[in-house]
């Protein structure tokens, strides 16, 4: 019944649906019924929570590797500067210092990237309190947004057919499942621009019947949304380039739109650079820029790359049904969906311009989400009312969505172990990156749990603790070659490893300061001299529940930080101590 409404509604658009939004057809393309009826209410009901609890896996996990990692534990930082500092006190500033703020002349400016996304982690740790979940909020709320923007603008201009299998392709393209709630600044600026192409279109509506000021009101709505995606990251001035491009390349051609929002956004974007290297020497930007343009990498080197992570984290399925949808919408209709051109000149204006960046990063790629998603939709469900009977075509349609469903079954493990270990170096260490980043973010809460805020950990320089490490410690460290003799003031602990160290080193300073044997770590205690004490904690896993699943993800259990006796024991007969502490004398 369901299918035969759903069929029956789509044969009511017209024979030639695929005509909505042509030049000749203009009016058409608003022509999608305004109420829903009531199959559309339940199907997308169901996608939306289908949706939703994607994009929500993971939420409470750690920031651990890969983009995730890196990503996630800077955002924090600099989002919980703004909760602790203030946002006014910082001058909406993004600082990345880790330990506590205490003199803002000395604060460390992350002026690489403009800082909204920080900004809303910040308030976010304001409502909220600081923790893993309260982060990703943030990028879940901005795909849960590019939901229903996507959805609107696919069921105003093909029907809500064609929007119902457009959001469900986008709630399984693999992309989209690992970074949906990436705590980075993706997901703002693609919900964003999802929002300034729908204003665009409807700026575009000779049937809207605007007036004067509500045109203008509009234009200024659409200028201010480019700018915000620009202060979410620099990529965002290029979806304001995309924007222009299609006001003036489609028709009717909008020039007032076209100087209205080259202006505004050029002007921000030069006082964004500006205002963020005013501490700093402007230059560095520039060589920064000049770096990750990588004019090393050829253009066949940089194809077969993109090529590779669009099969990756696309799927052949969907990329195929897009690519065929295109390439009949350009023979038949001279132009290609606003949508789908927009946010795919983005993304090869950014691999084009961003060479190096490219090559490492799967960022760039990130932005053509919307237009693969829209593409594949629509192209699945207008190649399938080309059969004969409703029966047919809903069949066809659940076959392409079963099929890509088990595609994505069959990647899905395959696509987030590459997605987390893609910046990782190609022969890691044993144990690495898995126990060794989770013993390290573990390392890094128990340094936080045990010092003061303003006391320093000294850690072996050869060591380099992970963005992530750095993060859950949330005090400053310092890089030393050994323990110091005299620890200065404010030096709490010392942190090394048993491979980095000798035995006769280790019995010394085992009898001057405590010891904390933490997996493969050494953590002396530089405030606590005179005692002589060995104890061992562990990481063992926790009960594992479907929430724990759920919300920390499987790859990466969750743990708890216990005591090991036994092991305490042993190291102090290893280190010829005594078996119970005693003062030296």
């Amino acid at each position: 019944m369901v299918a035969a409404t759903m069929h029956e509604h789509a044969d009511t658009e017209g024979a030639s649906a695929d005509d909505h939004d042509s030049p000749a057809a203009a009016g058409a393309a608003h022509a999608a019924p305004a109420r829903w009826s009531r199959w559309e209410r339940w199907v997308v009901a169901a996608l939306f929570g289908l949706y939703a609890l994607i994009v929500c896996q993971g939420v409470n996990e750690d920031f651990i590797v890969g983009h995730q990692g890196w990503g996630g534990s800077m955002r924090s930082t600099i989002g919980r500067n703004y909760d602790e500092v203030g946002f006014t006190a910082t001058g909406l500033k993004p600082i990345k210092n880790w330990e506590t703020v205490t003199d803002l002349e000395k604060a460390r400016v992350h002026w690489n990237h403009p800082p909204a996304i920080n900004l809303l982690v910040g308030a976010s740790f304001r409502a909220f309190g600081e923790s893993n979940a309260a982060a990703r909020l943030v990028p879940i709320l901005c795909a849960l947004a590019l939901f229903w923007l996507v959805y609107a603008y696919t069921r105003r201009r093909y029907g809500p057919r064609e929007a119902c299998a457009v959001v469900f392709v986008l709630s399984l393209l693999p992309m989209h499942m690992e970074y949906g709630n990436m705590l980075n600044y993706e997901p703002l600026v693609l919900m964003l621009g999802a929002l300034a192409v729908k204003l665009l279109e409807r700026l575009r509506d000779p049937h809207h019947g605007w007036s004067t000021a509500r045109w203008g009101g509009a234009l200024a709505l659409l200028c201010l949304t480019l700018m915000a995606a620009g202060f979410s990251d620099w990529p965002g001035f290029i979806v304001a380039f995309a924007i222009g491009i299609d006001a003036i390349a489609r028709k009717p051609r909008q020039f007032e739109i076209f100087l209205a929002v080259g202006v505004t956004s050029a002007l921000f974007m030069a006082w964004c650079a500006w205002w963020l290297t005013a501490d700093s020497d402007p230059e560095l930007l520039l060589k920064l820029g000049k770096s990750r343009s990588g004019a090393n990498i050829t253009l066949a080197r940089l194809f077969m790359r993109v090529f590779d992570r669009a099969l990756d984290y696309y799927l052949l399925l969907p990329l195929m049904l897009a690519t065929s949808w295109i390439v009949a919408r350009a023979r038949s209709h001279r132009e290609i969906d606003p949508l789908v051109s927009v946010f795919t000149l983005t993304a090869l204006i950014y691999a084009l311009a961003f060479r190096q960046g490219t090559w490492v990063h799967v960022f760039y790629i990130s932005y053509i989400t919307p237009a693969v998603a829209l593409a594949a939709g629509v192209g699945a469900a207008r190649f399938t009312t080309r059969l004969d009977t409703p029966r047919a075509r809903n069949l066809a349609l659940a076959f392409l969505a079963a099929l890509l469903m088990t595609t994505v079954w069959r990647q899905a493990d395959a696509t987030h172990d590459r997605s987390y270990q893609i910046m990782e170096p190609k022969k890691p260490s044993r144990g690495f990156p898995r126990d060794g980043r989770v013993n390290q973010i573990a390392l890094g809460k128990w340094i936080r749990a045990n010092t003061q805020g303003d006391e320093r950990y000294l850690i072996e320089r050869r060591l380099k603790p992970t963005m992530g490490m750095r993060y859950y410690a949330a005090r400053a460290y310092r890089n030393v070659r050994r323990a110091p003799k005299t620890p200065r003031a404010g030096d709490a602990l010392y942190v090394t490893t048993v491979k980095l160290s000798k035995l006769g080193q280790r019995k010394a300073l085992a009898r001057r300061f405590p010891v904390t044997i933490f997996g493969d770590y050494l953590i002396y205690d530089l405030r606590r001299g005179g005692e002589v004490d060995v104890e061992a904690i562990k990481l063992a896993p926790s009960p594992m529940t479907l929430w724990h699943a759920y919300t920390t993800s499987v790859i990466y259990p969750p743990y708890d930080v216990v005591e090991d006796p036994a092991r305490a024991l042993k190291s102090r007969g290893a280190w010829g101590l005594e078996e119970a502490p005693r003062e030296p004398k």
